[in-house]
């Protein structure tokens, strides 16, 4: 409450002969509330009910009560406009506002759901998105991979499921061994290299023995790090395993694990293979659409006849069917399909499912001559055999 409303009440009630006290009591508050008012103090809701109420009840010189401004110095209601105005920041509001009987208007200040919000930053900012995403699907467009001779063996494999207890670890590392040790040998990884249960109703899997989904990542690079040391590693294609991981977090550990010089996408690599003068375009996914139940490979032919014809290899992964090398011919030219088995021997998910039962067979091999032919097959000790033949050393 205002100073100078204290002293507007004091001179109206003396000039009808009324004292503080008396005025006070009218009001309904203490005389000592009302010094303290006068003295510059803050007015309680309370009290500024009642002064509101008392001035409407006051009648004027003529006896009638005060319905709005007449003689600014000396309407009481003039004086209760100026009370009312004032809050602790000293903001007023509209007199009409009063007379009308309106409520007042908030005034709010701090956090609030506004931001800053600048468009043009924003637009700049998904241009910049967008300029390096289109960037590297143009690359995508022209990747190759090049050998001045041959041949060259290239060994499609994946499905490791690194830190499952049905997982055979020992046989994925063994058959690694084969890989870095066979003369121009290279691996091709398809996904999957760790189990990482982490989402929805395969998180139960995770209760089962199992190693820490930390360690799986762990070893997981130590895996593909061993290739990277021999540059024995082509490309890498995440899987849908890892990719838990991206969605969860928006961290791709698939592409962290995977070494520098490396070929690499989250769903597929496409990818021309040169050997000599011969050149053999690949396309490689972890899953592929549509599957049939007396064809491993349909998804992979049904890409090249209805999708994308120009590759000379469909390969996937991910049904742990086991491992299969499939000719075909789509107008007039000859194809493969390639389809690979898993690490993951006793799967007690896919016995739950209803999987067919797989051979046990793992990685498949693919032949590439300069002279542009090409064999597969799905036995990598039979592969190093002869690709050491080959290059005349020692099996």
């Amino acid at each position: 409450m205002s100073r100078d409303l204290i002293q507007r009440l004091t001179r109206q009630k003396e000039r009808q002969e009324k004292a503080w006290n008396k005025v006070a009591d009218e009001i309904g508050i203490t005389s000592r509330t009302l010094r303290e008012y006068r003295n510059g103090g803050s007015p309680s809701p309370a009290s500024k009910k009642k002064i509101r109420r008392w001035l409407g009840d006051t009648p004027d010189g003529e006896g009638q009560p005060y319905s709005g401004p007449a003689d600014a110095e000396r309407d009481p209601h003039e004086v209760a406009a100026d009370y009312l105005q004032s809050d602790s920041e000293g903001e007023a509001r509209s007199k009409a506002a009063f007379s009308e009987g309106k409520p007042a208007d908030p005034d709010v200040r701090g956090a609030t759901a506004r931001t800053d919000f600048d468009p043009q930053q924003a637009i700049q900012e998904q241009k910049r998105r967008y300029r390096q995403k289109h960037k590297r699907a143009e690359k995508k467009k022209r990747q190759a991979i090049t050998f001045d001779t041959g041949p060259v063996a290239v060994v499609f494999v994946g499905d490791q499921h690194i830190g499952n207890a049905g997982t055979d670890i020992e046989r994925v590392f063994e058959e690694q061994d084969i890989i870095l040790e066979t003369p121009a040998t290279y691996a091709w990884q398809l996904g999957d290299v760790v189990d990482n249960f982490i989402v929805g109703r395969l998180k139960e899997q995770n209760m089962k023995p199992s190693a820490p989904v930390w360690e799986q990542w762990q070893l997981a690079q130590h895996y593909l790090d061993r290739y990277s040391d021999e540059q024995k590693l082509l490309a890498h294609v995440g899987g849908n395993h890892g990719a838990w991981t991206m969605g969860q977090t928006q961290i791709d550990y698939r592409r962290d694990i995977t070494p520098d010089g490396v070929l690499y996408d989250g769903d597929e690599v496409k990818a021309d293979v040169k050997v000599g003068r011969a050149r053999f375009p690949v396309w490689t996914r972890h899953k592929w659409r549509g599957n049939s139940i007396y064809n491993q490979t349909h998804g992979q032919e049904r890409a090249a006849r209805f999708q994308d014809p120009q590759y000379r290899l469909y390969v996937g992964a991910h049904t742990h069917d086991g491992g299969l090398y499939r000719e075909f011919i789509h107008e007039g030219r000859r194809k493969a399909s390639v389809q690979i088995g898993a690490y993951k021997q006793h799967d007690d998910y896919a016995q739950k499912a209803g999987f067919p039962e797989t051979d046990g067979s793992t990685a498949v091999s693919v032949i590439l001559y300069p002279d542009g032919s090409m064999h597969g097959m799905a036995d990598l000790d039979a592969m190093s055999r002869y690709m050491n033949a080959l290059y005349g050393r020692p099996a």
